[in-house]
């Protein structure tokens, strides 16, 4: 699934942030958080679009790779699933401006049951869902 956002320099304020993106040095990139949030909205997007995944989950890994600066501006982000487990499963999303690749970020999701603390096995609709997305 494709999300594109359009990314200003302004959202890339962060309330804990002591820098100013714009102040000399900084070079106007976009800074990682901010790429990485617009991530979380797509993969969160992605998993809304598709039935059955509206458990409750828990991120206990992300991976980035940052390959290119990212400027303000257009954000395309394909997020897909790479990986189906028991509990977990993992998505990557490809983001890019352009025609040019800025970053690849992999995540893992674990359905989580927050009652009880731990992680619960996905559900039979929720296997089929997903496996139906990675054999797509």
């Amino acid at each position: 699934m494709k999300t594109s956002f359009v990314v200003t320099i302004d959202d890339c304020r962060h309330s804990d942030d002591a820098v100013d993106p714009r102040t000399p040095g900084f070079g106007e990139h976009l800074p990682f958080h901010t790429l990485l949030q617009r991530c979380g909205l797509a993969w969160r997007g992605y998993l809304g679009s598709l039935p059955h995944l509206t458990s409750s989950g828990i991120v206990p890994r992300i991976q980035a790779q940052f390959v290119s600066e990212a400027q303000p501006g257009h954000l395309d982000i394909e997020t897909r699933l790479t990986k189906l487990g028991n509990t977990s499963f993992s998505l990557r999303c490809d983001v890019s401006q352009g025609s040019r690749a800025v970053a690849v970020v992999d995540v893992v999701l674990v359905n989580f049951d927050y009652e009880a603390r731990r992680p619960v096995p996905l559900t039979s609709a929720q296997r089929s869902v997903l496996h139906g997305e990675l054999t797509a």
